[in-house]
């Protein structure tokens, strides 16, 4: 377990630096100090490995947004302590956040996918949340857009560079502003013939 674990933080200092598809196996054994035959008594690849990394990250994300939402707090305190936990989580990942929302968008890479789990998740966890205080279950594409114009703005505050301190705080609080947004009451939308008619109709 100690020579796993080894192996994994030497692969999550060099997926921070070269990214999913620039690292190699050579770059971590020489990180972790093992032999090639050590790695591949734990690991059958690299992308193995670096998918281990962002399950790790992803299941740490996960539980401490869930923790925060338990609670007898008024909704708004603790959807805002969710969020405090979210940018806690990115802030203790470092480089790795940076790498992570670099790739998020590449479909070739464990990234993209642990990404769209954990939208799925948050998704399914807001809907619970929301359950849980009596509150009318809000629109899934309303939360997944503002689940994702969260991240946005969580993801500008660390990619391509960590921004300062203050530029962080900035993100944090439209971030803010979005989930307390879902806490409102959804406004009735428009029948689709509502709609103004392009210029071609």
């Amino acid at each position: 377990t100690q020579i796993r674990e080894l192996i994994l933080q030497a692969t999550r200092e060099v997926y921070a630096t070269h990214g999913f598809h620039r690292s190699t196996v050579a770059q971590v054994l020489e990180a972790a100090q093992v032999s090639r035959p050590t790695f591949y008594k734990y690991f059958p690849d690299l992308p193995t490995a670096i998918d281990a990394v962002g399950q790790q990250a992803n299941d740490q994300l996960r539980r401490a947004v869930a923790s925060a939402l338990i609670g007898s707090d008024a909704p708004e305190t603790l959807l805002l302590g969710a969020l405090d936990a979210y940018f806690r989580r990115c802030e203790e990942q470092g480089p790795m956040a940076t790498m992570i929302y670099r790739e998020i968008n590449d479909a070739a890479t464990p990234a993209h996918r642990h990404r769209l789990a954990v939208i799925g998740d948050f998704i399914v966890l807001l809907d619970h949340h929301r359950q849980r205080l009596g509150l009318p279950a809000a629109d899934p594409l309303l939360v997944d857009c503002a689940l994702r114009a969260v991240e946005h703005a969580a993801s500008s505050a660390y990619f391509p560079t960590r921004q300062p301190a203050d530029v962080v705080q900035r993100h944090r609080a439209v971030a803010e502003q979005i989930l307390l947004a879902l806490l409102a009451q959804a406004v009735p939308t428009r029948p689709a013939n509502e709609f103004p008619s392009s210029p071609e109709d």
